[in-house]
C-alpha cells in the first residue's frame, strides 16, 4: 500500500509504495526517486553541502570555529579551512548552542529521553585546539536530566553555566562540580 503520503507547496505528492519512493504531480504518472547511499566505514570523508536550515549559531571567542545546529545537531566548522565536524548524531534534537571562552568545549540544550537538559561537548585532548581537527571529544549532560533546561552561556571564565529552568528560573552552575543555584 501507498505509505507516508505528504504534499509539497507546489502540490507534488511524495509517497512510498512497494519499499520504494515516488513523486507524482497532479494527473501525472508516479516518477521513482534514485536515491544513492554511501557506506562510511569511520576513515572515509563525507561531503555534505547545505545552503540552508542552520539554526543557533555560535562563533568561537578567537573567531576561528563557528557552531551551528543543522538538522537537529551540533557541528563546528573552522573558519580558515572550512573543515566541518560533526559532534552530535542522535535522534533527539540539540539547540541554542555557545561556545566556552577557551573555545574548546560547546554547551546547548538537548531533549533527551523527553527532557530538555544542558549538556557540554569538550575536546578531550588539551593539546588539541580545534573541534574540527582533535582526535576525540567528550560529552557529559550537566543538568539532572529530570527537570526541564535550557539556553545555556558560560560565564567569561568558563568556569560557569547559566541556563533557564522550567521556562521561569535563571540557574547558574559550577561546571566543574554541577552546583547549582
Amino acid at each position: 500500500p501507498v505509505r507516508g503520503l505528504s504534499v509539497a507547496a507546489n502540490g507534488t505528492l511524495c509517497y512510498t509504495y512497494d519499499g520504494e519512493i515516488y513523486t507524482q504531480t497532479d494527473g501525472g504518472k508516479p516518477n521513482k526517486v534514485n536515491i544513492n547511499l554511501f557506506h562510511d566505514d569511520g576513515d572515509a570523508i563525507s561531503i555534505m553541502n547545505y545552503t540552508r536550515g542552520a539554526t543557533s549559531g555560535a562563533v568561537s571567542p578567537d573567531g576561528k570555529q563557528v557552531a551551528f545546529i543543522l538538522n537537529g545537531d551540533v557541528y563546528v566548522t573552522d573558519v580558515d579551512n572550512k573543515t566541518t565536524r560533526q559532534l552530535t548524531d542522535t535522534p533527539e534534537r540539540e539547540r541554542t548552542v555557545t561556545f566556552r571562552p577557551d573555545g574548546k568545549a560547546v554547551a546547548y540544550d538537548s531533549e533527551r529521553d523527553g527532557v530538555w537538559g544542558i549538556y557540554e561537548c569538550e575536546i578531550k585532548d588539551d593539546k588539541e585546539k580545534s573541534f574540527a581537527y582533535c582526535t576525540q571529544t567528550v560529552e557529559r549532560r550537566l543538568t539532572d536530566g529530570k527537570t526541564t533546561s535550557f539556553q545555556p552561556s558560560y560565564s567569561p571564565d568558563g568556569k560557569q553555566i547559566a541556563y533557564l529552568e522550567n521556562r521561569t528560573t535563571i540557574k547558574v552552575m559550577n561546571v566543574k562540580n554541577g552546583n547549582a543555584h
